[in-house]
């Protein structure tokens, strides 16, 4: 009879172990469902900042585009103008003595470059912030999947 009681008692405690171990694994299980939820928000944060850097950059590329072909426009407008310039330099020249035309022709080509260097100047301003800001974005994208390996299952 005792023994018997002994038994019981020994199932008992396994009963309660086992018990015990469930409920720390359903605890687990809910953390990891936390845990899993709160990086997949952050993760799909991140890819929509990266789509919108991406798209962000695509519409630089547009107007960089436009902006080559601005000052193609504008290079061809100077080399007519240049020409131009160069007659009415020579041909006032001929009437005045052509020095004081000289100086203002020589003037005007050099805002003409000026104009030219600024607006070089920008595009690569821009192009250089985009590539920044698309390799940020890219790096902090990486780190957050990175940061999701969990339990050999990578999140991405």
């Amino acid at each position: 009879m005792f023994e018997m009681v002994e038994t019981l008692v020994s199932g008992l405690r396994g009963m309660a172990n086992q018990y015990d171990l469930f409920t720390d694994l359903l605890r687990t299980t809910d953390y990891m469902k936390a845990f899993a939820a709160r990086h997949k928000d952050t993760e799909d944060h991140l890819c929509l900042r990266l789509v919108e850097a991406e798209a962000s950059i695509s519409t630089a590329r547009r107007e960089n585009e436009a902006l080559r072909a601005d000052l193609a426009d504008a290079k061809v407008w100077e080399e007519s103008m240049d020409a131009r310039l160069l007659e009415a330099a020579n041909e006032m020249a001929g009437l005045r003595g052509g020095e004081a035309t000289r100086t203002e022709v020589s003037i005007e080509k050099k805002q003409r470059e000026d104009l030219q260097l600024r607006l070089v100047a920008q595009k690569e301003e821009l192009e250089r912030e985009f590539a920044a800001e698309r390799e940020e974005i890219e790096a902090e994208y990486q780190k957050q999947v990175d940061d999701t390996f969990i339990f050999g299952y990578r999140a991405a």
